[in-house]
């Protein structure tokens, strides 16, 4: 049995549409049997996740308090703002 990347490829974007990260038995074409799924693609997936989990470190948590609640607005705002301008220069690498 081989490996057919367009196959998965439909699994992760089916996936994606119903809020989930990975595929379900559900979200293969139908053209690609059960056994198949089970045995190639579905392993495949859960030791793409265990790897990129490993490479997931958590730093120190710090507490940060504000002393009044105008700088905890400005500090929200600075948030707000910073996320959009992040998504925009993530989808266009050329800008940079």
């Amino acid at each position: 049995m081989s490996f057919d990347m367009e196959v998965l490829r439909e699994a992760l974007l089916r996936a994606q549409y119903s809020r989930r990260t990975i595929p379900q038995l559900s979200d293969f074409p139908t053209c690609v049997s059960e056994e198949e799924v089970q045995q190639i693609y579905l392993p495949f997936l859960a030791d793409e996740e265990s790897q990129v989990r490993k490479g997931l470190a958590v730093g120190s948590v710090e507490i940060i308090g504000y002393r009044r609640s105008e700088e905890l607005t400005i500090a929200g705002d600075c948030i707000a703002a910073a996320l959009p301008l992040a998504s925009i220069l993530s989808n266009a690498p050329y800008l940079l």
